[in-house]
């Protein structure tokens, strides 16, 4: 693993093996900046002589991939992962949530007129979660342009084009003629492709989702099948199972498509020199490298360009977003009549001490991140180094080392996901 690097003035120099890095600290001739990513800063005058380094970006939907290279040679690797599905059943839907306090909310206040329909949306404007994931990757370069000195950006941002993926046959005049055209909506389209109930063939009363829109499934004709009242309730309590597969999603063609020219925009204006690279083109230097398909080796086979690419046993890093605060609208929920219930306790620290910091445990003076505020005036925590978790521990035993930032950089072996504080 290498270590980012400071100098005495703060300038930015080439990151040093992690051996290296330890041996300055331990001698005093360095001291720690930064433990998200790791970063120490030198106390002795030197040379701030460096090389030039390009970042290699790999954008995804779900996940992403970077890398840091330094002539032939990659000095940093990691796999971005993205929060949460917007309607992805996990710990409480916590977008679908946000939405429906935020509605609820305006309500409750005092009534306004909808506006939406006459407010102009700004040149470039995109919707909220495709421009929070295209953040997050624009978010990863900055931290690492800040540790290191980054001269230039490769960027994949190819275009997909869903209707020939779909149909590899279409022609031009298809496009303006699809399926649904004559249709008002796809509810009306998918009841007319099917006519009868797909299962008993009885008259038609409802469309159901073959993959919910609760666990990402989208309102696309091919995730739509036709059933009658009798079916679809059958089908909803699991009495009853349909053998057709969901149509193929284009969920991650959709969000390059929208957020590529944005994330190319951001970047440029804190790197000088932004290359676009296609697809096709990361495929073919990933199999001239004989690496197998992953995020990471498509970030460390962009810009190669047929030149050979040292890549050291290094451990990569995952990185991910994390909610720092608890959220206003989330610290009550109202019940019948209007009557407020607190279910999260209303603070957003415990003695100074928030979710994610890191601290020192005084008691066996190991390293924890806070992972849970309790009501009680309680933490829960977890040791960074062997994944032990503190339970119910008071927060006069944990000295605050460094604050939580909105991304975490986590250490992890190849193949095997970082365990998360």
């Amino acid at each position: 693993m290498y270590v980012f690097v400071l100098s005495k003035t703060g300038k930015r120099l080439m990151p040093t093996h992690a051996a290296k890095a330890r041996k300055l600290l331990k001698e005093k001739k360095a001291k720690i900046v930064s433990r998200n990513p790791f970063t120490i800063q030198l106390t002795y005058q030197t040379t701030e002589y460096t090389q030039n380094l390009t970042v290699k970006l790999d954008p995804g939907f779900r996940k992403g991939g970077v890398a840091l290279q330094s002539n032939d040679k990659i000095i940093f690797q990691g796999e971005i992962t993205h929060r949460r599905y917007i309607n992805q059943p996990t710990k409480g839907q916590v977008l679908v949530v946000r939405r429906q306090r935020r509605r609820a909310r305006r309500y409750r206040i005092r009534y306004r007129a909808p506006r939406f329909d006459n407010r102009r949306r700004p040149e470039g404007w995109l919707p909220p979660t495709i421009k929070a994931k295209a953040d997050v990757l624009i978010n990863v370069l900055k931290v690492l342009a800040k540790y290191a000195p980054i001269t230039r950006a490769i960027i994949e941002a190819g275009s997909f084009d869903t209707h020939k993926m779909q149909d590899p046959d279409i022609k031009p005049e298809d496009y303006q003629n699809g399926r649904q055209k004559g249709f008002k909506n796809v509810k009306e389209y998918v009841k007319h492709r099917d006519r009868r109930c797909i299962n008993c063939g009885a008259e038609i009363k409802e469309v159901h989702h073959l993959k919910q829109k609760a666990k990402g499934g989208t309102d696309n004709p091919d995730n739509l099948v036709a059933l009658c009242e009798k079916c679809h309730r059958l089908v909803t309590l699991g009495k009853l199972k349909l053998d057709i597969s969901p149509g193929r999603e284009f969920k991650g063609a959709a969000f390059i498509n929208a957020a590529k020219n944005y994330i190319v925009s951001e970047i440029k204006k804190f790197i000088p020199e932004v290359v676009i690279q296609k697809g096709w083109q990361t495929k073919e230097e990933r199999e001239r490298l004989n690496l197998p398909k992953t995020h990471i080796n498509d970030a460390i086979a962009m810009g190669t360009y047929g030149q050979s690419v040292y890549i050291p046993d290094i451990s990569g890093y995952e990185i991910r977003p994390r909610q720092r605060a608890v959220r206003q609208q989330y610290l009550s929920e109202p019940e019948k009549g209007g009557v407020f219930k607190r279910y999260r306790h209303p603070w957003q620290n415990i003695a100074g001490i928030k979710r994610g910091d890191l601290c020192r445990d005084k008691k066996t003076n190991q390293l924890v991140r806070v992972d849970t505020l309790l009501s009680s005036g309680r933490l829960n925590a977890r040791v960074l180094k062997t994944g032990h978790r503190l339970v119910n521990i008071v927060p006069d035993r944990l000295q605050i080392v460094e604050r939580a930032k909105g991304l975490m950089f986590l250490p992890r072996k190849e193949g095997k996901p970082a365990l998360l504080p």
